[in-house]
């Protein structure tokens, strides 16, 4: 973005003050789509592990009566 930005600046077809306020738009819009994208990361894990705990409550008991000699 910079690299571009400056060679549009360099060639006269761009102001500086609109790259430097496009730069702070984007990291405004960036912060909130990475805050998003990271919540939805954790709720899908979430979900996962919920799933795999449920799956371990949902088996039957498997408890075999001890071996007496005898």
């Amino acid at each position: 973005m910079l690299g571009l930005g400056a060679w549009f600046i360099w060639r006269g077809e761009f102001p500086l003050g609109g790259l430097i306020a496009y730069r702070g738009y984007w990291r405004r819009l960036q912060s909130p789509v990475q805050t998003l994208a990271r919540t939805a990361d954790t709720l899908m894990r979430a979900r996962a592990s919920a799933r795999r705990v449920f799956d371990v409550l949902s088996d039957p008991v498997r408890i075999a009566d001890p071996v007496r000699p005898g």
